[in-house]
């Protein structure tokens, strides 16, 4: 059974966080993302935690986190085969009704082919260069996200363990963040 948790973005705003460890749990998270009716321009906030090998001093992903604005799904991705990766997440990231928005999204997506194969149909870069907009402002995004005590950038994110609520929120708070700043620059 997948881990759920709640995060409270704003007074007005709660997002369900499901942790997925194996296959069915990926499969009934893809599925909730793509039948959010709520979700009418089809934006997903995307992001990945790495973690770097101090021997190679390469990085390799290890969540993979998808917000549409309600729900996050967080996808342990070094629980799962990375030769039988759920068909469902593939083709979801391939779909090109969806937008998929993360900050340096280039890079990310070099990481996810290099370590699993895994490509996206449209990408949106939400980073310091698409800031400066006269109508748009992304202050309050920026402000809401949480940012991870030096305590949380460590080897769990890797471990079989349970992860520690701080780090679900972080990661689910980044997340929703490249969403809510994917839909302002999207249009």
């Amino acid at each position: 059974m997948s881990s759920t948790f709640h995060l409270r973005w704003s007074p007005h705003e709660t997002i369900k966080i499901t942790i997925a460890v194996n296959q069915e749990q990926v499969d009934e998270g893809i599925k909730a993302l793509v039948s959010n009716h709520h979700n009418r321009t089809r934006s997903i906030g995307l992001d990945v935690i790495t973690k770097r090998d101090p021997w190679t001093n390469t990085a390799k992903a290890m969540l993979l986190q998808l917000s549409d604005g309600i729900q996050c799904l967080i996808i342990r991705l070094h629980c799962l085969d990375a030769d039988t990766l759920p068909e469902s997440l593939y083709n979801f990231l391939s779909l090109p009704a969806f937008t998929f928005s993360r900050f340096g999204i280039e890079d990310t997506m070099s990481l996810l082919k290099k370590d699993y194969c895994l490509s996206c149909k449209n990408t949106l870069e939400v980073g310091r260069s698409v800031w400066y907009h006269p109508k748009k402002s992304v202050t309050d995004t920026l402000w809401s996200m949480l940012i991870p005590s030096s305590s949380c950038i460590s080897d769990v994110w890797d471990a079989e363990i349970d992860l520690a609520d701080e780090m679900v929120h972080v990661a689910a708070s980044n997340a929703f963040g490249a969403f809510r700043l994917g839909e302002k620059f999207r249009y």
